[in-house]
């Protein structure tokens, strides 16, 4: 007799499976009694057992192609279901046509399974209103549950990105849900937001705590994603898992440090659930990464340092150029590197190939020098791509090893000059002097519809900086075939230009990572109700700094955005007079409501392993 699933939906028959109980199957064989070429016939497949797979953040800087493959991969194996654990699509929009694209493109992943596919909503899936209601229409509800072969699985929703909770209607759902099944052999809870990592400050809301103590007394697991990197955890003598990413953004560092694209398996047995994670490229034990691991291996993965100094140029053409390389180890073991140069038509570095032993808490460094058969014009070099592996030996435990794909790129010595005349916010360039501007033609990264954008005349922008004693004020301008803007000018998708900056001294901007809104300034703007009010949209502070000033106008050619950044901000997050920053410039453009859109970044995006050393670095000028 064939197991259903029982799901708690209006309408839906609850198939009783409570006395549904088969035998295993016997191998029949004739048998020796004195041997056989066989270990035992005690066969490993009890009617209880089951398995069921789990795939994690496929969005948050999704990469094609890598969660379609995932799924195709589930059929041949015949889990009896696939469950998520939330972020299968970009969101974080109110356009609905949008939403209903996005929403598409999953359910044709999905429509090629065998098997049924359980959603569980992310920040990226509801981050407002809109996407909720846009939710609901399509799949229902936010939370669920429902029971297969005496196993309860809860589903629940952990916010936005603006709220992490477990709401009270959802407490007092699974309340009830966990009174109506006291005695099944298992609970699972899937959400996304690992709550119980949040610190003291950020869980003191989020009423996990509630949850939990609704779960003791009974068995259960928790499986969650969101961080992008694996960790499985012990919590009231309970497993807890963090999946790393089925195609979510990840710096890819390797299963020990817990960054790779994964489906995990359970096989739910009459002892409880047996988890090993199904990585793209090979099997990985669920304690691939536990907290202990973790304890003693992240150090180690955050001190594999290899960097250069910022190789800047002159001019127009590249000639020779040397700088440093840094290899850093602050970890109490031996770090070795081995790297290589990829082949490179253009250049010739020497040393060509690194083989060095870092002592524990040291510095290596080691002279750069890149040759040319002649000068090449700065917008014709083409970066040179090293591959360096580093190697730990732990004194107990596997040896610790990961790759990195490294760009060495030349910027030019870019500078922010002192303003001769005072500058006036109007959205009028007769403040800049156009020779100076830097023109944008030929974007270093196309993201969203790489198709959509056509050429330069379709979409191109310039920029340009000055500063005075009390701001550093930034000019873009765009030069757009077809302008598309909406009635809500901070609403996405529409025509906008994007500003980063990154203020921070120049050794600690070459990493980003999670809780740097105190450092790093972003912000989206469009034309809004007037000059002085434009579409304003904070990305990782929630207020721009105090002082700031941004106008933006809609011209006949595109858009045109001024901005004076307080210098008391770069000053304050420098702890001195400021001396560089780091800087991006990303127009979004689209031709209208049927446009995929195209985000045209005049540098390579930071988290990148395309970014380098210097990239979009401007110095204070005399």
């Amino acid at each position: 007799m064939s197991s259903s699933l029982s799901i708690s939906v209006p309408l839906c028959c609850l198939l009783a499976l409570a006395g549904c109980v088969a035998q295993p199957a016997a191998i029949e064989v004739a048998a020796d009694p004195h041997a056989n070429p066989w270990s035992h016939l005690r066969v490993n497949d009890q009617p209880e057992q089951f398995h069921f797979a789990i795939v994690s953040d496929r969005t948050g800087g999704h990469r094609p192609g890598v969660f379609p493959t995932a799924l195709g991969k589930l059929n041949p194996l015949q889990p009896a279901f696939v469950m998520s654990v939330g972020d299968l699509i970009e969101g974080y929009t109110e356009d609905e046509a949008q939403l209903d694209k996005e929403w598409d493109e999953i359910d044709g992943f999905v429509a090629q399974l065998e098997m049924p596919f359980f959603y569980v909503p992310g920040n990226h899936d509801i981050s407002n209103e809109v996407m909720l209601k846009k939710w609901n229409e399509r799949m229902g509800r936010h939370y669920y549950h429902f029971l297969y072969r005496d196993v309860l699985f809860l589903v629940l929703y952990t916010g936005g990105d603006e709220t992490s909770v477990i709401t009270p209607d959802q407490i007092k759902y699974a309340q009830q849900v966990l009174k109506d099944n006291p005695e099944v052999r298992w609970t699972f809870v899937f959400m996304h937001k690992p709550l119980w990592e949040y610190t003291d400050e950020d869980a003191k809301d989020t009423h996990w705590d509630e949850v939990e103590a609704l779960l003791q007394g009974r068995p259960y697991t928790v499986f969650t994603g969101h961080f992008h990197q694996y960790k499985k955890a012990k919590r009231h003598d309970h497993d807890y898992y963090i999946l790393a990413t089925t195609g979510g953004g990840s710096g890819l560092t390797g299963a020990p440090f817990g960054q790779f694209d994964h489906i995990a398996w359970v096989t739910m047995t009459d002892a409880g659930p047996v988890v090993t994670n199904i990585g793209l490229e090979g099997l990985y034990p669920d304690t691939v990464r536990t907290e202990q691991s973790a304890e003693w291996i992240d150090p180690l993965r955050d001190n594999m340092k290899l960097y250069y100094e910022p190789m800047l140029v002159d001019g127009s053409t590249v000639g020779e150029l040397k700088t440093q390389i840094r290899l850093s180890n602050q970890a109490d073991l031996p770090m070795q590197v081995k790297g290589s140069f990829d082949a490179h038509a253009q250049v010739r570095p020497d040393p060509w190939a690194l083989d060095v032993v870092v002592e524990p808490k040291s510095e290596k460094v080691i002279p750069l020098t890149i040759t040319t058969e002649k000068p090449i014009l700065f917008q014709n070099f083409q970066p040179l791509i090293m591959h360096a592996t580093f190697h730990y030996e732990p004194k107990e435990g596997p040896a610790l090893e990961t790759t990195q794909k490294l760009t060495f790129g030349v910027e030019r010595r870019l500078t922010v000059p002192k303003s001769d005349a005072p500058v006036v916010l109007d959205g009028k360039l007769d403040d800049w002097d156009a020779a100076k501007l830097i023109a944008c033609d030929k974007p270093a990264l196309i993201r969203l519809g790489k198709d959509a954008w056509k050429g330069k005349d379709d979409c191109r922008f310039r920029f340009g900086l000055k500063r005075d004693d009390r701001f550093v004020y930034l000019m873009i301008e765009t030069f757009d075939d077809k302008v598309v803007l909406r009635e809500d000018s901070k609403e996405w998708p529409q025509d906008m230009v994007e500003i980063r900056l990154d203020a921070r001294e120049a050794y600690a901007r070459r990493a980003l990572g999670r809780g740097l809104s105190e450092y790093l300034l972003g912000f989206m703007v469009t034309p809004g109700e007037s000059l002085e009010k434009p579409g304003l949209t904070m990305i990782y502070r929630e207020e721009p700094p105090e002082g700031m000033q941004t106008v933006c106008v809609k011209t006949d050619t595109g858009l045109v955005v001024e901005s004076a950044i307080p210098v008391a901000f770069l000053d304050r997050i420098q702890g001195k007079p400021w001396e560089s920053f780091r800087l991006h410039v990303i127009v979004d453009d689209y031709d209208g409501e049927e446009d995929s859109g195209s985000q045209l970044w005049w540098r390579p995006l930071w988290m990148g392993n395309d970014s380098f050393p210097g990239s979009g670095m401007f110095l204070r000028g005399d």
